[in-house]
């Protein structure tokens, strides 16, 4: 094929130039749409019981014990409660409230 001065491009040739360049355009979205996996076994959205936390917001169960500073169904002996609430004392313990107040402490009751 001649590409000097003055020299045109003949049907085929126009044609392949052209699937070319939109074949190029064509791969430029799909090759940017590809996204890496995620890795299998990655960290869960929240953490689960036993694990360290220093929010509730992190825990699963929506409560991180503040005394031992790990995600908890329930409360360990010596921290505040309310004698009401989703949050208890552990089995063990009970929610000694004062007359009059709305949390108390929990203490063992054996």
């Amino acid at each position: 094929m001649d590409e000097g001065p003055g020299s045109r491009l003949n049907r085929r040739d126009l044609i392949r130039r052209g699937a070319i360049v939109v074949g190029a355009a064509w791969s430029v979205p799909v090759i940017q749409s590809i996204t890496v996996p995620a890795k299998a076994g990655s960290a869960p959205p929240c953490l689960d019981f036993g694990q360290v936390c220093t929010d509730d917001s992190q825990c699963c169960s929506g409560f991180c014990e503040p005394f031992v500073g790990t995600c908890s169904r329930c409360l360990s002996e010596g921290s505040f409660c309310a004698s009401t609430g989703p949050i208890t004392c552990c089995p063990g313990l009970e929610c000694i409230v004062a007359p009059g107040e709305l949390s108390g402490i929990c203490f063992a009751t054996g």
